[in-house]
């Protein structure tokens, strides 16, 4: 049986986040900017629940680090393993950009 649309639409969301963090100088933003430009590139609305889970995700993959800061704010910052995967290897459960 094939991959559900909700399925599929968080290894986009995965790519996604992954790629931007490999763009922007330190490979590094917040939850929140994170947030905002997945919406901006159209992936839909994501709640903070959404992007937790998603960063959750890439982190026990060893795909980013998360530093939980005061304030109840996430900092993620890609590692060498996700911009690997930001640049176009392949990883179980994270989409390439068509």
């Amino acid at each position: 049986m094939g991959k559900s649309f909700a399925e599929r639409l968080a290894e986009d969301r995965r790519g996604a986040i992954l790629r931007i963090l490999n763009a922007v100088e330190g490979h590094a933003l917040n939850e929140d900017l994170l947030t905002r430009e997945l919406l901006r590139q159209r992936f839909g609305q994501v709640t903070r629940d959404d992007m937790r889970g998603l960063l959750a995700w890439l982190e026990r993959g060893s795909l980013v680090e998360i530093e939980r800061l005061e304030g109840d704010l996430w900092a993620v910052t890609a590692s060498r393993a996700g911009r690997d995967v930001a640049r176009g290897a392949e990883h179980p459960g994270v989409a390439q950009p068509l």
